[in-house]
C-alpha cells in the first residue's frame, strides 16, 4: 500500500505539527534524493514503518512522537541521511533500523518500552545518539552488526529485560558518559567488534556489566560498575584495556577471564564479596596501580599463561592465589591477608615476588608445594619485618654439606674421602646424561688436570648435541634437563654444563683463543665420538681479551661474596687472577697453561689458602687497567665521531642525531650528582660518601653493577681497598649489589665496552647513546631493562672499524655455543637482544643498541617481517618452546651469514 505521504524526486517538503494514525501502510516515505523537514508531528498505529527513508533522500524530524506502531518506527536505508531531535519513540516494534550506509543522528530523544531493539545498525551504515534516553523494553536496547559504526553519548539505558547494548561482527562502537541501570546485561560485544567506552556508569544491572568474547576488543577508561552479579567478563581470544575504572559485584567476581583473553589493567579498583579477580584458561594479565578486595574469597585468583602485578594492593582471605600459571612476576605488591598473603600452586611455574608487603596474615608470605620450582623471593616485608621463606631441606643441606667439605678439605681422612667421591663423578655422568640426539660427552677443566682439589672443586661437562630439527631439538633440551637436574641432586659438587650442537661449539673452540686450545688439549672425552679439531682462526687474543674480562668478573664474584667458604673464595681468587694475567700477556709461551704461568711468575696455586684475596683482586684489577692504557689508544676513534656514525641505523634514528661532542658537551655541564630520589641514587651516594666523590656508578639493570674509579687512582692501593670494602659492606643490605658487581678502573671499563662481553659487541653504545643519569629505582630493573649512571660520564668513544667487526663475529659465536647452557638461567632479555641485535649486526650492518629493547624489537620486525614476535609477545611466552625455538633460528640465520 503506498504511503500516506511520499516525497520523490528531490523534492522537498515541510510538516509542522500533523497527525498520521493508524496507517496499513508507510506513513511517510522519503526517496529519490527529496527533503522532508518535520516538527511537532504525531505518528500512531498502524503496520509501519511510520517513516522510511531511502537512496539519497535526507529527512530532519523535531519534537514529534511515534507511538504503538507494529513495524519500525523509523527506516533508513542507502545513503539516506536522517536527523532526529526531541522526538519519542514508544511503544513499536523497533524504534530505528538503520542499514546500507544510511547515517542516523539522534538528540534528546526518548526511546520507551519497545518490543524490539530501539535501535539496530547494520550493513556499513552509522548511528550517533546524544542525550538520549532508553527505557523498558524487551532488547537488546542498541544493536550494531555488520560493519557498522555507532556512537552514544550522555546518554542513559534503563530497566530493559534485554542487553542494554549488542555489538558483532565488525562493528564499531563508541560510549562516552553513558548510564546503564537496572537491564538484563549492560554490554555483550562479540565477533571481531570493537567496543570504546568513556565516563559509562553501569548500575544494578541483572548479568555482567560488560562480556567480550571470540575477537572482539574493548578499551575502557573511566568505567564504573556497581551491582550484584555486576562485573566484567572477558572470554575467547578478546582483549581488553581497562584504565582508571572502579568495578563492584555483590555476588560475582569482579572482573572474570577465561580462554586466551589478554588484559591490561591500570588504575583500576575491584570489590567483590567473592573472588575480586578471576583469571582462568590461557591467556595474559598485565595489572599496575591497581587494588583488588575480596570480603570472602580470593582477592586476586590467577590461573592464566602469564600474569604480571605491579604495584597492586590485594585484601582477602587470601591474598593472591597462583594456580597453573606458567609465568608469573609480581612487583611492590601489598597484600592484606587473612589466610595466606600468597599461594602459589603453579608446579611447573615460574614465580617471582620482589617488593611485597604483606600483613595480617597468620600464615606469613608465600605458601607453596615442596616440588614447585622457579620461585624467586626479593625484599618481602612480613608484619613490617623482612622476609624470606625458608630453604627447602635439598638446598639447605647442600650448603651444610659443602660448608664442612670446605672446612676438612685439607685434613687427611676427609681429603681422600672426597677424591673417591669425586672420582665416582665422570662415570655417573657418562650413565645419566647421555640420550638419543647426543653426540658427545666431555670432562674438561679442572678436574681433567693435577690441580684439582676434592670439596673445592667442580666437575664441569661438555654436553655436544646433534643438529636436529627444532622440535626435536627442544625435546632433547628438556630430557637433557631433567637429566642434569638429576645428575646435580646426586653429586652436588657438578659444576657447569655446557650443552651446545657440535658445529656451534666446533665454531666457537677454534676461534676462542687460550680457552678453546685448552679445550683440546685437557678434555676428556666420556661418551661418543670425539670432537674432530679445526684450526685456529686467528691468535685468538681479542677473544683472550674477552675472556679476561669474564674472568676478572667470576674473581670479582667470590672477592664480593659474604657468604663463601674462605678456602674457596681464596682459591677462586687466585685462579681467576692468573686467568686475567695470562689471557692478557700476549707474549708469554706459558700462558696456554695456568700452572705453568703461575709458576714462572713465582706463585704456586696449591698455596690458595695463604694468598689473600684482596692482593689477587687488586692484581688482576691493575692488570686490566694496564692492558686498557696500552690498548685503547691504538682502537678507540675520537671524540668528535658523531654518534649517529656509530649506529648508522637502518632508518637513521637509532641513536639520534646528535653528535658525540654534543652529548659529551651536555654531561660536562651537567651536575652529575645532583639529589635524587630513586634507590639507584640512594645506594650510590652511601657507596660515594665511603668510596670517595670520585668514583662512578653504572647499572646495567638486568646483569651488572659496575663501580668505577677514575684512572687517575687506578694504581692507588689504599683506593682499591678502601673501594672494595664499602661494596662488601653494601652489598650485605642492597639488592642492586646482589648482581654481579665489578669494581674497574674507567679505562679498562672502556676497553670493556669495546668487546664481545655478555656478548654484547655494542655495550660502548648502549653508555654513549641510553645510559641515563640516576635509575628507575628497581633493583632487578624491570624485564626491559636500561642502563644508568651516577657520577660517572661516559667518553663518548667508539672502538675501530676492523675490532668491531671481530667483536661481532665473537660474539655471535661465543651466543651460539652458549645460549642453551643459559636457557632459564640469564633473563629472556638477553636471549631476545642478543638474537635480534647480533642477527641485524651481522646481515644488516648496525642494530640499535641492545639495552633499548623496543627499539631493537620494532627494528627487528619491521626488517625481517610481522611473523617475528616482537618483544613484549616473546616475553609474555616465557621460557617455552616457541620462544626455544625461535632463538635457535634467529642463531642459525645469523651463523649462515656469518660463515
Amino acid at each position: 500500500m503506498p504511503a500516506a505521504c511520499m516525497l520523490q524526486a528531490k523534492l522537498s517538503a515541510g510538516l509542522n505539527s500533523c497527525r498520521f494514525e493508524d496507517n496499513k501502510g508507510l506513513s511517510v516515505e522519503i526517496s529519490a534524493g527529496a527533503r522532508g523537514i518535520f516538527s511537532g508531528c504525531v505518528f500512531t498505529g498502524g503496520k509501519g514503518p511510520a517513516l522510511k527513508c531511502v537512496d539519497n533522500s535526507v529527512l530532519v524530524i523535531s519534537a514529534s512522537e511515534v507511538v504503538a506502531v507494529a513495524g519500525d518506527a523509523v527506516k533508513l536505508l542507502d545513503k539516506a541521511r536522517v536527523s532526529l531531535s526531541g522526538m519519542s519513540v514508544r511503544g513499536c516494534a523497533r524504534g530505528v533500523w538503520v542499514a546500507g550506509s544510511a547515517r542516523l543522528t539522534a538528540k534528546d530523544c526518548r526511546f520507551e518500552d519497545n518490543k524490539g531493539p530501539s535501535a539496530e545498525i547494520l550493513g556499513r551504515a552509522g548511528g550517533g545518539f546524544y542525550g538520549c534516553v532508553f527505557t523498558g523494553g524487551k532488547g537488546p536496547v542498541l544493536k550494531c552488526v555488520d560493519n557498522s559504526r555507532l556512537v552514544i553519548s550522555a546518554s542513559g539505558v534503563f530497566a530493559s529485560a534485554g542487553n542494554a547494548l549488542e555489538i558483532s561482527n565488525a562493528a564499531r562502537v563508541s560510549l562516552s558518559g553513558i548510564s546503564v541501570r537496572g537491564c538484563a546485561r549492560g554490554v555483550w560485544v562479540a565477533g571481531s567488534a570493537r567496543l570504546t567506552a568513556k565516563d559509562c556508569r553501569f548500575e544494578d544491572n541483572k548479568g555482567p556489566s560488560a562480556e567480550i568474547s571470540g575477537l572482539a576488543s574493548g578499551n575502557f577508561s573511566g568505567f564504573i560498575s556497581v551491582g550484584v552479579p555486576a562485573g566484567i567478563v572477558v572470554r575467547g581470544k578478546s582483549r581488553l584495556r581497562l584504565v582508571s575504572s572502579s568495578v563492584r559485584s555483590a555476588e560475582q567476581p569482579a572482573l572474570s577471564v577465561s580462554g586466551s583473553a589478554r588484559l591490561s589493567v591500570s588504575g583500576t579498583s575491584f570489590f567483590s564479596v567473592g573472588d575480586a579477580v578471576f583469571a582462568g584458561g590461557r591467556g595474559i594479565l598485565g595489572m599496575a596501580d591497581s587494588s583488588a578486595v575480596s570480603e570472602k574469597g580470593f582477592a586476586i585468583n590467577l590461573g592464566v599463561s602469564s600474569a604480571e602485578l605491579r604495584r597492586v594492593s590485594a585484601s582477602g582471605v587470601i591474598g593472591i592465589f597462583i594456580r597453573k600459571v606458567r609465568l608469573v612476576k609480581i612487583e611492590n605488591v601489598r597484600v592484606n591477608a587473612r589466610k595466606y598473603a600468597i599461594v602459589s600452586s603453579a608446579n611447573n611455574g615460574r614465580d617471582a615476588v620482589v617488593n611485597a608487603e604483606a600483613y595480617a596474615a597468620p600464615n606469613p608470605g608465600l605458601s607453596g608445594p615442596a616440588s614447585a620450582r622457579g620461585l624467586y623471593i626479593k625484599n618481602v616485608l612480613f608484619n613490617g619485618h623482612p622476609w624470606t621463606p625458608p630453604l627447602k631441606p635439598g638446598p639447605r643441606k647442600r650448603s651444610l654439606l659443602f660448608r664442612f667439605a670446605a672446612a676438612t678439605y685439607a685434613m687427611p681422612v676427609f681429603s681422600q674421602l672426597y677424591r673417591r667421591v669425586y672420582l665416582i663423578g665422570p662415570a655417573v655422568a657418562r650413565l645419566l646424561l647421555p640420550s638419543a640426539g647426543m653426540k658427545s660427552l666431555y670432562l674438561y677443566r679442572g678436574m681433567t688436570g693435577s690441580g684439582w682439589v676434592p670439596a673445592l672443586s667442580d666437575m664441569d661437562l661438555a654436553c655436544l648435541l646433534r643438529t636436529l630439527l627444532p622440535g626435536e631439538d627442544w625435546r632433547l633440551y628438556c630430557a637433557l634437563k631433567r637429566r642434569q637436574r638429576a645428575l646435580k641432586a646426586l653429586l652436588p659438587y657438578t659444576g657447569e654444563i655446557m650443552a651446545a650442537r657440535d658445529d656451534e661449539f666446533l665454531e666457537f673452540m677454534s676461534v676462542w683463543g687460550i680457552k678453546g686450545r685448552e679445550f683440546y688439549s685437557s678434555s676428556k672425552l666420556l661418551y661418543g665420538t670425539e670432537l674432530p679439531r679445526r684450526p685456529s682462526s686467528g691468535n685468538g687474543e681479542n677473544a683472550d681479551l674477552t675472556e679476561a674480562f669474564y674472568a676478572y668478573t667470576i674473581l670479582a664474584c667470590h672477592f664480593f661474596s659474604a657468604y663463601q667458604p674462605i678456602p674457596f673464595v681464596r682459591r677462586n681468587c687466585l685462579k681467576n687472577y692468573m686467568d686475567v694475567t695470562r689471557y692478557l700477556d700476549t707474549k708469554s709461551p706459558l700462558r696456554d697453561s695456568r700452572r705453568e704461568y703461575a709458576l714462572a711468575a713465582g706463585i704456586c696455586l696449591d698455596d690458595f689458602a695463604s694468598y689473600p684475596k684482596k692482593e689477587a683482586a687488586f692484581r688482576a684489577f691493575s692488570a686490566l687497567h694496564a692492558a686498557a692504557m696500552e690498548r685503547l689508544p691504538e682502537m678507540a676513534r675520537p671524540a668528535t665521531d658523531r654518534l649517529a656514525d656509530a649506529s648508522a641505523s637502518l632508518n637513521n634514528s637509532f641513536a639520534g642525531p646528535r653528535p658525540f661532542e654534543a652529548l659529551a658537551k651536555e654531561d660536562a655541564s651537567a651536575d652529575s650528582r645532583r639529589p635524587g630520589h630513586t634507590d639507584f641514587e640512594k645506594i650510590c651516594r652511601v657507596l660515594a660518601r665511603t668510596c670517595g666523590e670520585e668514583a662512578g656508578f653504572v647499572w646495567d639493570s638486568l646483569y651488572r653493577f659496575y663501580i668505577i674509579i677514575p684512572d687517575a687512582l687506578a694504581g692507588d692501593r689504599a683506593v682499591f681497598n678502601r673501594v672494595a670494602s664499602a661494596v662488601i659492606r653494601a652489598g650485605r643490605s642492597s639488592e642492586f649489589l646482589a648482581q654481579a658487581s665489578v669494581l674497574i678502573s674507567a679505562g679498562a671499563f672502556e676497553l670493556l665496552s669495546f668487546t664481545a662481553y655478555l656478548n654484547n659487541p655494542l655495550f660502548w653504545l648502549d653508555l654513549a647513546g641510553c645510559c641515563r643519569e640516576g635509575g628507575g629505582g628497581e633493583p632487578n630493573g624491570g624485564h626491559n631493562g636500561g642502563i644508568y649512571r651516577y657520577g660517572f660520564t661516559p667518553s663518548y668513544r667508539r672502538p675501530s672499524e676492523d675490532f668491531t667487526r671481530e667483536m661481532k663475529a665473537l660474539a655471535l659465536k661465543h651466543f651460539a655455543a652458549t645460549w642453551r647452557s643459559l636457557w632459564e638461567k640469564m633473563p629472556l632479555h638477553y636471549f631476545y637482544s642478543r638474537a635480534a641485535g647480533l642477527r641485524l649486526l651481522l646481515e644488516k650492518g648496525n642494530s640499535p643498541a641492545f639495552s633499548d629493547i623496543l627499539t631493537l624489537s620494532s627494528v627487528f620486525q619491521e626488517t625481517y617481517g610481522p611473523n617475528i614476535p616482537g618483544w613484549k609477545e616473546f616475553y609474555s611466552r616465557g621460557f617455552g618452546r616457541e620462544n626455544y625455538e625461535f632463538i635457535a633460528v634467529q642463531v642459525e640465520a645469523a651463523r649462515e651469514k656469518n660463515v
